[in-house]
């Protein structure tokens, strides 16, 4: 289901009920961070038809 807002109206709710909070300011762990990245071989034989039928929008 797709709920459908007029622009203005959000606009009007977020600055009324929720007020501006920098997430800056909320950062504690300046550590360094350790990340992997993992591709897939052969990526140019992917499908890409059977993502969509994945996601269920086929």
């Amino acid at each position: 289901m797709v709920l459908k807002i007029p622009k203005t109206s959000v606009q009007n709710i977020a600055s009324e009920f929720f007020p501006a909070v920098n997430l800056a300011d909320s950062l504690v762990n300046f550590s360094t961070k350790n990340i992997a990245l993992l591709l897939p071989f052969k990526a140019k034989s992917i499908d890409f038809d059977s993502l969509k039928l994945s996601k269920g929008t086929a």
